[in-house]
């Protein structure tokens, strides 16, 4: 599992963003420039990266952003909040619950937190 980090610096201050999908951040990056493409420019690349190169190939241009990914698949609470998860799935198959509807909720919230854990972005 990877989070998406941006920091950017500008006029109005500093400014770090977390995101959980590469989209997200993505998304941030290509508005970060997009906020700062002059109208009478010539239209703004589809790719955030080369956008950001030619805003910062104007030496007056002051704003940076700077993006980075981490991998924290390896971190110790994501582990157990899995290994917790397994375990719901697990006992709510082999479990006879006498609450039908509570056994199917549980197992379905766990299995959705084990697919988001186990999604690669």
């Amino acid at each position: 599992m990877k989070i998406w980090i941006a920091l950017a610096e500008t006029d109005s201050g500093n400014e770090m963003a977390y995101f959980y999908s590469e989209a997200d951040a993505e998304r941030y990056a290509f508005d970060f420039c997009k906020q700062r493409w002059g109208e009478d420019s010539d239209p703004m690349p589809t790719n955030w990266r080369e956008a950001y190169e030619a805003l910062t190939a104007d030496p007056s241009y002051a704003d940076w952003l700077h993006m980075d990914d981490l991998d924290i698949s390896g971190h110790p609470d994501l582990l157990a909040v899995n290994a917790g998860l397994a375990n719901i799935v697990a006992l709510a198959d082999n479990t006879n619950v006498s609450n039908l509807n509570f056994r199917g909720q549980a197992k379905a919230c766990a299995e959705h937190g084990l697919k988001a854990l186990s999604n690669d972005y």
